[in-house]
């Protein structure tokens, strides 16, 4: 979370940690903070909120590797970022993206992720973890074979017999 709709704005923001602590009663989370949303949480006086929260655990940013292993074993992914949106499909967790919009779209036609507006977060939370995911599949071409479909192309393109 660190789009500046979702945390330069003092509503949104209270709206967003108050939704979180909701959340953090029926499931516990972990919460790698940006640094413009740690920074905004704590100018407007709702970090310790979030930190006394004993179900909520808050983290610096941290590594690729070790926060894609945090993904990979999570009921579900919140999210105003980008390229999350895509992991969380790839590998089949369920995610709320906190915006209107988004520029992955094949991530909410053919994957995992679901738009969310503040407003409607808490239920969209519910709604995840009632439902089961074991419908949702990998788009068309996600098949790790990009590579090799790419220099097909190239040789084809070069008319080079592979």
């Amino acid at each position: 979370m660190h789009r500046p709709s979702n945390v330069d704005d003092f509503s949104s923001l209270e709206k967003i940690t108050h939704t979180l602590l909701g959340i953090s009663k029926k499931i516990p989370l972990f919460f790698p903070v940006h640094p413009r949303t740690d920074k905004q949480l704590k100018q407007f006086q709702l970090y310790e909120l979030l930190d006394k929260a004993q179900e909520i655990t808050l983290s610096s940013p941290m590594p690729y590797i070790p926060f894609m292993n945090l993904v990979l074993h999570a009921k579900m992914v919140l999210t105003d970022s980008g390229g999350i949106q895509e992991e969380t499909t790839y590998l089949g967790i369920p995610c709320l993206t906190l915006r209107p919009n988004t520029e992955r779209p094949i991530t909410i036609s053919q994957g995992t992720n679901r738009l969310c507006a503040i407003n409607n977060l808490e239920s969209a939370v519910n709604d995840v973890l009632k439902s089961s995911n074991s419908n949702q599949k990998r788009p068309d071409l996600w098949d790790g074979n990009t590579a090799k479909r790419v220099i097909q192309c190239i040789y084809s393109m070069l008319c080079i017999s592979s």
